[in-house]
């Protein structure tokens, strides 16, 4: 299973939840039956596959190369402010550096806290397994920031643990896509609040209030076609299939038809289970929100190190947009595009360019950085140890 994830790390595309899901299924059918394929034809489909992945890297590879020419221009447009930049870096607080790194360990915490109450709020586990998901949490993290994946990469590791456990894997997978609907939804509270400060000051650059209007409409039909899916477990099958269905009809072929899947009706009992028990489900929420509170004040804290200000508001709406660059950024991470628009959107509330360039600068080592590194040491401990395990299984 570690594999599959360097097999997504090293291809550098999109992975698509149906595909992932197939890949975490307990059985070779399931996966299948998830993935679209049927027994007589798996090569065919395989070929397909590669050969639309293959086209994906070169349009990634073309669009990130005139990305970063775009950002090399900006950085060149802007070269006078760089001495300014890395004068408010060299200068920064380490007051405030300490506080934003104990806000990491902090944002840490509640992403290994949301895998935890969600495992408990399905009957996988509970607060006792802090300990044992910190490492997997962190390898999680690293894996979904340099894959684009809306976060759903990371579920190998958890499904490996489960495999080298004998944990209930369709309990433990369901868990953890339980968690990346809680994030996505949870992101429509700073959302809003951040809609409200940038009304409220007008400040907030054109281009950035369109990114906003367009992603919280797209959270909103996502979170609604969720709703009605855990309604209507065939409504959840056709949602599943849609997917190959559209591509099907792409390349002229006659649509595959919605059949039973394995892995379809066992989130449906999972969403089930939590309709029936909504407050075992209202920790895993709030930690969910908390990762977003910690991220801005993260962002506050770098704000503050560099003296740009300790406006916890304007630190409100950068952070949003941020994270809205980071999802819609071709990049994995939304590297350079992220740090180019929460520069901008200080810049649009008074901070100076130079300021608010650093205070991002610092905000993307605890929010991207830090993490990065810290997932795949642990991630390749993670590998090491699964290794030993098996050779000692097999001596």
């Amino acid at each position: 299973m570690a594999a599959v994830g360097t097999e997504l790390v090293q291809s550098g595309t999109g992975v698509n939840m149906n595909v992932l899901l197939a890949t975490v299924s307990d059985t070779p059918q399931v996966a299948a039956d998830s993935a679209g394929m049927s027994r007589n034809g798996p090569h065919s489909h395989r070929a397909a596959h590669n050969s639309n992945v293959n086209a994906s890297r070169f349009v990634r590879l073309v669009v990130g190369a005139a990305l970063v020419l775009a950002l090399v221009l900006v950085v060149y447009l802007n070269r006078h402010d760089l001495p300014d930049i890395e004068r408010a870096v060299e200068r920064s607080s380490h007051v405030w550096l300490a506080v934003g790194t104990g806000l990491f360990l902090v944002w840490l915490s509640m992403w290994t806290l949301l895998q935890v109450a969600c495992r408990r709020a399905v009957g996988a586990g509970g607060y006792h397994e802090f300990g044992r998901m910190v490492p997997l949490t962190s390898a999680a993290i690293a894996l979904n920031l340099v894959v684009k994946s809306s976060n759903l990469a990371g579920i190998v590791f958890f499904s490996a643990d489960a495999r080298r456990r004998n944990l209930p894997a369709t309990r433990v997978n369901s868990a953890y896509l339980l968690s990346v609907a809680f994030v996505d939804f949870a992101f429509i509270v700073p959302i809003a609040a951040a809609v409200v400060v940038a009304v409220h000051d007008r400040k907030l650059p054109w281009p950035e209030a369109v990114a906003v209007a367009v992603f919280t409409a797209l959270i909103l039909v996502r979170a609604a076609l969720l709703v009605a899916a855990f309604r209507n477990k065939d409504f959840l099958r056709r949602l599943h299939a849609l997917p190959f269905q559209l591509w099907d009809r792409v390349r002229r072929r006659s649509p595959r038809p919605v059949g039973e899947s394995a892995v379809v009706d066992e989130v449906y009992d999972v969403a089930q289970l939590i309709r029936r028990r909504p407050v075992a489900a209202a920790p895993a929420f709030a930690f969910a929100v908390g990762i977003d509170v910690v991220g801005i004040a993260m962002l506050w804290a770098a704000l503050a190190a560099v003296g740009g200000g300790e406006h916890f508001l304007v630190a409100v709406v950068a952070y949003v947009m941020s994270v809205i660059f980071a999802s819609i950024g071709l990049i994995p991470g939304g590297l350079g595009v992220t740090e180019v628009g929460a520069t901008a959107v200080l810049a649009a509330f008074g901070v100076p360019i130079g300021l608010a360039a650093a205070a991002v600068l610092i905000f993307r080592v605890w929010e991207y950085w830090l993490p990065l590194v810290t997932g795949l040491l642990t991630g390749w401990a993670l590998r090491v140890r699964d290794r030993r395990a098996d050779t000692e299984v097999l001596a």
